[in-house]
């Protein structure tokens, strides 16, 4: 399964429970806490600070398809920011594949004038489709030979996750409730 090959940064593993995949309550250092008690999360916010440490030469960069409502591209960012602040990696970044500012190239170049040693591109598309098959081989190629002393890895898509199904449930609970 693709999910266990390339777990979640720093090693940190999010078991399946009912509460979901994604949960703003995790934003706060309490809810991280409550989690990590609740075994939904394998790290204290004191250990993810540790790791931080250990993992400040790496760099993850969100990859989307981007849109030409600004709201959806804001949604990414705040999704970086999301995974930035709760995860150990100092330096998280969105980027785009059309209709949106930074693509792909700019964000590499950024990350390599932070000084970063390694890339780890994490595909924000749900299945793969013609832009994970074709695009960002391509994009990712051109950018290993613009920078050749970077090293750039690409993550498996959200495609076939384990949690999937039970964030689709999820929210048509949320719904149903909503109607009720």
């Amino acid at each position: 399964m693709p999910w266990e090959r390339f777990p979640s940064p720093g090693g940190i593993q999010r078991k399946n429970s009912s509460r979901g995949f994604f949960r703003r309550g995790r934003n706060s250092a309490h809810g991280r806490d409550r989690l990590a008690r609740r075994g939904c999360l394998a790290h204290t916010r004191e250990e993810m600070g540790a790791e931080k440490v250990k993992q400040n030469h790496t760099s993850l960069i969100l990859f989307a398809h981007g849109s030409s409502v600004e709201g959806a591209n804001r949604s990414v960012e705040m999704l970086a920011d999301e995974v930035r602040s709760n995860g150990p990696y100092e330096y998280v970044e969105a980027a785009f594949l059309e209709m949106a500012q930074p693509d792909l190239a700019a964000a590499v170049a950024r990350a390599a004038a932070a000084g970063l040693e390694r890339i780890i591109v994490v595909p924000y598309f749900l299945t793969m489709g013609v832009h994970l098959r074709d695009d960002l081989p391509r994009l990712v190629a051109a950018q290993k030979q613009r920078h050749p002393k970077l090293e750039i890895a690409v993550a498996e898509s959200l495609d076939g996750h384990p949690q999937m199904a039970s964030l689709i449930l999820e929210m048509a609970s949320l719904r149903e409730r909503k109607t009720s």
